[in-house]
C-alpha cells in the first residue's frame, strides 16, 4: 500500500522537469515522505533547506464548532461561570454578544489553541439572559462560516430552586443545637434537649 501511494506521488513529481527519473529520485521521495519536508525544498541532491510539513491536498474545511456550554438556566446568586466549545480540530476561538466575522470578534477563549476552548464570563446578573456567538479559525486559517449560539440564563431570586429544610436552634445546658425541620418540633422531641 505504501509502495503503491510512493509510485503514485513518484508519478505526479515525475511529470514536472525538475527531477530526473531513477533510483535517486525514488530516494529523494522516499525521504521528502519521511522528513515533511515541504515540495520545493528539496533539491536533486536530497538537501533539506527549511523543512515545512505539507499536506495534501490542502485542508480547506473549517473546524466545526459543537458543545455549547453552559445551556439552560444557572442557579440564582451565579455571578459567574465558564463558557466553552470543542472543536473537531486545533483551532483558536473567539466570541461576541453580536453575530460578527471571525476578525471582528471582540474576544478570544482563555483556553484556546486546541480542541477545548473555554473562558471565565463574569459579571452575571440574576434575572438575565445571556447570549454569546462563537467562531472559530483552524491552524491554516480555515475560519468558521457561521456562529455557534452559547445561550443561558440566570434565575431571578426566589424563583424556587432546592427547597431547603428550616434551621430551628435549641439552647440547653449553655450549649446550641442546630437541628433541621420542616414543621415545629413536638414537645417529645424537645424535650430529649432540655434534659
Amino acid at each position: 500500500m505504501i509502495r503503491r501511494a510512493l509510485r503514485r506521488v513518484i508519478g505526479k513529481m515525475q511529470r514536472g522537469p525538475r527531477f530526473p527519473p531513477g533510483p535517486a529520485f525514488e530516494g529523494l521521495v522516499l525521504r521528502l515522505l519521511l522528513t515533511g519536508c515541504g515540495e520545493g525544498t528539496i533539491s536533486p541532491e536530497g538537501a533539506c533547506s527549511t523543512c515545512v510539513e505539507t499536506v495534501w491536498p490542502p485542508d480547506q474545511t473549517p473546524p466545526v464548532v459543537s458543545s455549547p456550554i453552559p445551556s439552560g438556566s444557572l442557579p440564582a446568586g451565579t455571578r459567574s461561570t465558564t463558557a466553552g466549545v470543542s472543536t473537531n480540530e486545533d483551532a483558536t476561538c473567539r466570541y461576541d454578544t453580536t453575530d460578527r466575522s471571525y476578525g471582528d470578534m471582540a474576544s478570544t477563549f482563555d483556553t484556546t489553541g486546541g480542541t477545548a476552548h473555554e473562558t471565565t464570563v463574569h459579571g452575571l446578573q440574576n434575572g438575565q439572559t445571556y447570549t454569546y456567538f462563537v467562531r472559530c479559525e483552524d491552524e491554516v486559517g480555515n475560519r468558521s462560516p457561521s456562529s455557534l449560539v452559547i445561550r443561558f440564563s440566570v434565575q431571578p431570586t426566589g424563583s424556587g430552586g432546592a427547597c431547603l429544610p428550616r434551621t430551628t436552634g435549641y439552647v440547653t445546658d449553655r450549649t446550641a443545637y442546630s437541628v433541621p425541620s420542616l414543621a415545629r418540633p413536638t414537645a417529645a422531641a424537645t424535650s430529649l434537649f432540655t434534659k
